[in-house]
Order: C-alpha cells, then structure tokens, then sequence
C-alpha cells in the first residue's frame, strides 16, 4: 500500500527502532489501527511496514475526514502526537508541508473562505501556518528550506536523523558541497556542530579565490573563439582569463548585463552559486550569451548542478582533481571533489577537441537532455 505525501513529510523509523516495534507487533498485537485517505496510507506507515515483518495482518481504518485540509492536520496531529521529534527533526517536517498548507491556502481562496483579514503574503502566511503545525517558530521552518535547497544529501539526512541543528545546518549549507560532507562526517564522530562551523569561518576569513590554471582558461578560449565575458572574476583573475569585460564581487555580475563568449567559474558557496548556474543557463537560453563555459565542482546530486545540465551542451569530467592557484600562481588549493566544465554551445566537437585531453567528453542530447553515455 502506497504512503500519502501528507504522511510521507516525516521521518520514518531507523531499522533497528522498526524492527523493534515489529517484535512489539508480534508480542502484543497492534495496539491502534492504520488509517488511510484517498487510497494511501495516512497514519501509521511505520506500524504498516512493521506488521510486513512480523508476518501479522494489518489492522487498517479509514480516516473520518473529508477534505485535504483535514486530513493534513490530522496526520500531522497523529504523528507529533506519537514521535518524539526534536525541535530541528519537526523544523525539516515544517518545511516539507510549507507546500501542501499553500495549496489548502490556495484551495480556500477559490472556494471564497479565506480568511479575510489574512494581511501576510501567500507564502509567508503558508511558512507560518507550517511552524504552528509542528510547533517551531517561522524562522526555524526557514532554516530547514534553506537546508533543503541547498544542503547535501547527507546533511539533510543529519538533521532529518537528529545529529545536526538546523539553525548550524542552514549556515553549513552555504558552504561548498564536500566542505558540509566533512562537517557532518565530523559531527557524526562527536564534535559540536556549532564549534566547527565557528572554526571554520575563522580559518577562511582570508582570500577565498580559487583561480584557474591557465591551460584550461586558454582551453576555453580556443574553443569560444574569444571570451567577452567573467561575470565572477576580480582583476587578478582576469589577468589569466583575459576577458573583455569582467565583473568583480563589488560590480555584483549578476546585476550586469553578459554578453558574447562567457567564462564562468562561479563561487562555490550557496546560495550564489545557484544564482550564477542558473543566470547562465537563462542568458543562453534567450541568446544574451552565445556560448559559455562553467567551471564547478561535480555535485551532481544537487539541484543547481541538474540544472546546469539541463541547459548544457556537453560536459567534461577531467580526470584528476583541478589544482587550483593562489596568487602567486602556485597550486595552493585542491578540492576534495571533481571538477565538471559544462559547454553551452552549438559547437561540441569542438570542446571535445579542447577539452578532450582533460578528461571525458559527455554529450547531451538537444532533445531529451538525457546524458548521452
């Protein structure tokens, strides 16, 4: 039986905590019934999957309400009710039901019974309606979006699991992808997420630009033709990149008008680059830009990454990790991750040419966007 995504915004059962209320089932029988709405499962997915595993038939019920709206609050009433969720664990929940309290906002207005001295926008009063529900305060459910927006994968799933604050892991998910895998690999081994988060400002207070090696800039250019535009560079940068035009952190290139051949090797903290991946993706699209190459790590199970891809040409994955420069032009930093160059452009055999001797050349298809392996 299939879970209803009212039921689905919280955390289900660690294995050793479902197999323990599984023996319970199996010892004592299920104690309150499975209910369900709409064909799916409510209330009670954890006593569901339990029963699977201890062989006993489920008791299930249907829910005795009548709309969307009512049956949302009463899962969420039933599963607070039971779980001892932390207050970051219901601040993630929050942010997981901040939609669907949007639709019954939306469903309400239509039907002409909103709330008419309702005077917060749409979707601050749907933020708000959500950290009522789970008991969190509006800025909590706002953390935990900035979490899932932009967190990885294993950082999401520290806070889900009650390791990792939310309010630390919305800072943590500014930060580049590999740097919040280490803080939570760290958190997770008994150091405070707050001390390291607090440390590693410290420590990277300084210069944080990552500069090109100049055989791949110079790859770029060969493959372009010219680079017109850097909207993320600084004049030490450009000195290499050569651009025509370039835009430094105080000119804020995405403010700015890009044009011709773009070089674009965003920063890597969120939220800009998202801003910059998807500013270049829409500049090419409408034909502001008309080709460009992006420089970022390989975060492929990020949303702005899938993103990128989408718009994208061609890909290359070097082989090896990019060296990157310090001033001085000696390698200084190394990331812990790979490195993708996305080609946005009518001409992939020529970054394959370019870019080929780096690493491989991955094609996109201009119809689907499927990778074409």
């Amino acid at each position: 039986m299939k879970f209803h995504r009212f039921a689905n915004a919280f955390p289900l059962l660690s294995d050793d905590e479902l197999f323990t209320l599984a023996a319970d089932i199996r010892e004592h029988g299920q104690r309150e019934p499975i209910r369900t709405y709409d064909g799916a499962i409510l209330d009670g997915r954890n006593r569901y999957r339990a029963c699977e595993i201890a062989g006993i038939q489920p008791w299930i019920e249907e829910s005795a309400a009548t709309t969307d709206e009512d049956a949302l609050r009463e899962s969420v009433s039933a599963n607070l009710h039971r779980r001892h969720l932390t207050a970051s664990q219901r601040a993630m929940v929050g942010a997981a039901l901040e939609p669907m309290f949007a639709e019954m906002a939306k469903e309400r207005m239509l039907a002409g019974k909103a709330d008419p001295k309702a005077q917060m926008p749409e979707g601050r009063q749907a933020r708000d309606d959500a950290a009522e529900a789970v008991n969190v305060s509006p800025r909590s459910v706002q953390n935990a979006k900035r979490v899932t927006e932009y967190g990885t994968p294993e950082l999401q799933a520290a806070v889900v699991a009650g390791s990792f604050p939310v309010t630390t892991a919305a800072e943590a998910a500014t930060l580049e992808p590999d740097i919040q895998r280490e803080l939570v690999e760290r958190v997770e081994a008994g150091e405070k997420a707050a001390t390291i988060i607090k440390a590693h400002v410290a420590n990277n207070s300084g210069n944080n630009e990552w500069y090109t090696p100049p055989e791949y800039v110079e790859a770029a250019r060969r493959c372009m033709g010219s680079i017109d535009t850097d909207p993320a560079s600084s004049e030490f940068a450009n000195r290499t990149v050569k651009a025509r035009t370039f835009y430094d952190a105080d000119a804020d290139g995405l403010a700015q008008e890009w044009s011709g051949n773009v070089w674009l090797n965003p920063p890597y903290a969120q939220p800009l680059i998202q801003h910059f991946t998807d500013a270049l993706s829409a500049r090419y699209a409408i034909g502001q830009v008309t080709a460009g190459i992006l420089l970022t790590n390989n975060a492929t199970e990020t949303k702005w990454f899938q993103g990128a891809i989408m718009s994208a040409s061609a890909l290359c994955f070097p082989s090896g990790r990019i060296k990157f420069l310090d001033e001085t032009g000696k390698p200084a930093k190394t990331p812990l991750q790979g490195q993708c160059f996305m080609y946005f452009g009518p001409d992939v055999p020529s970054f394959a040419r370019e870019f080929g001797h780096f690493g491989a050349i991955v094609t996109v298809h201009p119809d689907t966007k499927a990778a074409d392996l």
